[in-house]
């Protein structure tokens, strides 16, 4: 694992979108991480096609893993 990076987590401010961000911060890192040969992978869920556009564009292909994530919602703190 220790020749593995994984991108997770890429986020851009909704007034900051399609101004192409995401790909060019994205695809400088990928470069610097398969310079270090690394193998780089990145989850993403399908219902995302906006990022499985921009992963797509620089480069990634769809591998055909799934995964399972789930989601805990924290409970408000009661105050008494």
């Amino acid at each position: 694992l220790e020749d593995l990076a994984i991108i997770r987590g890429v986020n851009t401010a909704p007034e900051e979108r399609n101004k192409g961000y995401a790909a060019s911060v994205c695809s400088v890192l990928v470069q610097r991480l398969l310079q270090e040969s690394k193998d780089v992978m990145l989850y993403v869920s399908k219902d995302n096609p906006a990022a499985i556009k921009v992963y797509r564009k620089i480069g990634f292909k769809k591998t055909g893993h799934v995964f399972l994530g789930f989601m805990a919602k924290r409970k408000k703190a009661m105050l008494t």
